[in-house]
């Protein structure tokens, strides 16, 4: 090792350059800190994480006459420290998901509570324009008048409807369900809107994929709520792709619907499945079909989640467990 050149004990890697280091260290006469860099020595088949910290030696004339380096070996502390981060994001990302489980079931019952609350009055409000609309003939400016109170009462009713759905007042009866045809009943259903709006629907729907234990209507709300946002975020037409397989050994079910267009804005990911959020013109929606989608889903045992992908557009994923055979 004596007389030699700190490079030839340890070469050049990929990863970090020793004498180009060293070179700039003598050029500029600063101290270098590398930090942690992960290096693979000659002849070593593990990679192994240091820390160089690098110094000039200096004569009695300030003349740099050499360095000096040291290496410290850190692969153990390195990877302990990669190991409590990683921990903590997932923490954190658990806590996030309790928060927002809180934040919904407050939700729901508060929207339960003036829901019901709202019914009965904008019943009486929707049943007396009606019998009015009747007494009144077309051509008087009274008509159109009564026609729009008909109209914002029926909006308002259609707030309420969404209201009860997510609070989830009536659980209906959960039994076998097969995804794949809860999935093409509502495409059965937007067919029409689809092909009007140049909308092209890929899919690839797994002829293996297990049972889930469900209400068959709230899971074709959920993937109604799906198509319909992807419909809405390509005004100018584009792909919905509907991917259904098995994961996790067949204990779950994953349905995927992923959009071609231009995504959502990166500040609104953390609101998407709060009641009354809505990145939607007025009147195109009340932002009530993610909150109830994402409640259906958890009363499921499942989970929902969304991302922007890089050249597509925004992928929902949803996951279900899937229904446990008893043997007889």
């Amino acid at each position: 090792i004596l007389k030699k050149y700190f490079w030839e004990i340890f070469p050049p890697t990929e990863d970090f350059d020793w004498r180009a280091n060293l070179s700039h260290l003598i050029e500029t006469g600063s101290p270098t800190h590398n930090g942690n860099i992960r290096y693979r020595p000659p002849l070593v088949k593990e990679e192994v994480i240091i820390n160089i910290r690098s110094h000039p030696l200096k004569n009695r004339e300030n003349n740099i006459i050499g360095t000096v380096s040291l290496v410290e070996y850190v692969t153990k502390k390195a990877k302990l420290e990669e190991g409590l981060r990683r921990a903590y994001r997932e923490l954190r990302a658990t806590q996030e998901q309790l928060v927002q489980s809180g934040k919904m079931a407050t939700a729901g019952r508060l929207a339960g509570g003036v829901a019901h609350e709202l019914n009965n009055p904008l019943g009486g409000i929707l049943g007396f324009t009606q019998a009015a609309l009747l007494d009144t003939k077309e051509d008087d400016q009274i008509y159109k008048d009564l026609k729009a109170i008909e109209e914002a009462a029926l909006h308002c009713k259609e707030i309420v409807s969404g209201l009860l759905n997510f609070s989830r007042q009536t659980k209906g009866e959960f039994k076998e369900v097969d995804v794949n045809k809860a999935i093409e009943a509502t495409l059965a259903l937007v067919n029409h809107q689809t092909k009007l709006q140049n909308i092209e629907i890929v899919k690839d729907l797994s002829s293996r994929l297990s049972k889930v234990t469900g209400n068959f209507n709230q899971l074709q709300q959920v993937f109604l709520n799906m198509v319909t946002n992807a419909r809405d975020a390509m005004p100018e037409g584009g792909k919905l792709f509907i991917t259904t397989r098995n994961i996790a050994r067949g204990k779950k079910v994953e349905a995927t619907f992923l959009d071609t267009g231009s995504g959502i804005p990166e500040e609104h990911m953390d609101k998407l499945f709060e009641p009354f959020f809505t990145t939607k013109d007025p009147g195109k929606g009340v932002g009530l079909g993610l909150s109830v989608s994402y409640g259906i889903i958890k009363d499921h045992g499942g989970e929902i989640e969304v991302k922007n992908r890089k050249g597509a557009g925004v992928e929902f994923r949803i996951i279900l467990p899937a229904r446990r055979i008893t043997a007889r």
